[in-house]
C-alpha cells in the first residue's frame, strides 16, 4: 500500500514536472499579455489624447475663423462708413458750392443793380440835357422872334437886344457847352449890334 502510495506521489511528481514547465511559459505569456495590455492601454489613451489634440486643434481654428471673419464684418463697416463719410464731405462741398454760387449771384445782382441805376442816371442826365438844349432852342427862336418884332425900331432895338442877349446866356449857363456855343455863334450879330 505504502509502495503504491509512493508510486503515485512518483508519479504526481513526474506529472507536476511538466505541468510546471508548462506553467513557466503559461506565467510568461500571461506577463507578456499584460503588457500587451498595457502597451494597448498606452496606445489607445495615446490615441484618445491624439483625437482630444486634433479636436482642440480643431476648435482653435473654428475661433481663428470666426475671429478673421468679425475682422472682415469689422473692415467692410469701416468701408462703408469711409463711403458715408466721402459722401457727406462731397454733400458739404455741393453745399459750399451752392452758397458761394448765391453769393456770386447778389453781388452780380447788386453790380447789376448798381450799373442800372449808373444808367438811370446818366439817362436822366442826358434828358436833363437835352431838355436845357430844347430851352435853348427855344429861347433861340424867341430871341429871332424879338429881334425881328424889334427890327423896325432902331431906338429900341440895342437895349432889347442886350436884354435878350444876357436872357440867353444865363440860359447857355445851364445848357452844354456844344449847344450853347453854337447858340452863341448864331446870336453873334445881334452882340454886335
Amino acid at each position: 500500500m505504502s509502495t503504491l502510495l509512493a508510486f503515485d506521489a512518483d508519479a504526481l511528481a513526474a506529472l507536476a514536472e511538466p505541468a510546471a514547465a508548462v506553467a513557466e511559459p503559461a506565467a510568461a505569456v500571461a506577463e507578456v499579455a499584460a503588457l500587451v495590455a498595457l502597451v494597448a492601454a498606452a496606445v489607445f489613451d495615446e490615441a484618445a489624447l491624439v483625437s482630444d489634440t486634433f479636436a482642440f486643434v480643431s476648435l482653435v481654428f473654428a475661433f481663428v475663423s470666426d475671429v478673421l471673419a468679425f475682422a472682415s464684418d469689422v473692415l467692410a463697416f469701416a468701408a462703408d462708413a469711409a463711403a458715408a463719410v466721402a459722401e457727406l464731405a462731397e454733400l458739404v462741398a455741393l453745399f459750399a458750392a451752392l452758397i458761394e454760387l448765391a453769393a456770386d449771384a447778389e453781388a452780380d445782382e447788386a453790380e447789376f443793380e448798381a450799373l442800372f441805376a449808373d444808367d438811370v442816371a446818366e439817362f436822366a442826365a442826358a434828358a436833363a440835357d437835352a431838355a436845357a438844349f430844347v430851352s435853348l432852342v427855344f429861347a433861340f427862336a424867341a430871341l429871332v422872334a424879338a429881334a425881328d418884332l424889334l427890327a423896325p425900331a432902331e431906338v429900341e432895338l440895342p437895349a432889347a437886344a442886350v436884354a435878350l442877349a444876357a436872357a440867353f446866356a444865363a440860359l447857355s449857363d445851364a445848357a452844354p457847352a456844344e449847344p450853347a456855343a453854337a447858340a452863341c455863334a448864331c446870336c453873334a450879330p445881334f452882340r454886335l449890334a
